[in-house]
């Protein structure tokens, strides 16, 4: 992602090809836009935010324990877990999934 740059995305032979998808609709703004790079705070921030690809097929390591603390920490009294998709429709249909399973 590093040598990613607007609409086109760098593999790992530096190779660079168009990205007609723009990561899955996700990234408006395009790969390392300047103005995003310059007030990101972290590597980590560049990779939700600045170079966002859908995190629900390419999550980092960190994205666990990011998703738990973000979501726990305002769940309601009783909550015990929490659950992310990749889409609105994976959203619905992970939340019918997890009452039937609840409610079986």
């Amino acid at each position: 992602m590093q040598n990613s740059i607007g609409n086109y995305v760098s593999d790992i032979d530096g190779n660079q090809y168009l990205d007609v998808f723009t990561s899955i609709a996700c990234i408006g703004l395009g790969y390392n836009h300047p103005a995003l790079l310059e007030v990101s705070r972290s590597d980590l921030m560049r990779t939700f935010v600045v170079n966002r690809t859908g995190l629900g097929i390419n999550p980092p390591k960190e994205y666990m324990d990011i998703h738990k603390s973000a979501f726990m920490d305002v769940a309601p009294k009783g909550m015990t877990r929490s659950s992310g998709a990749m889409c609105g429709s994976c959203s619905v249909e992970a939340a019918f999934k997890h009452a039937l399973i609840a409610f079986h």
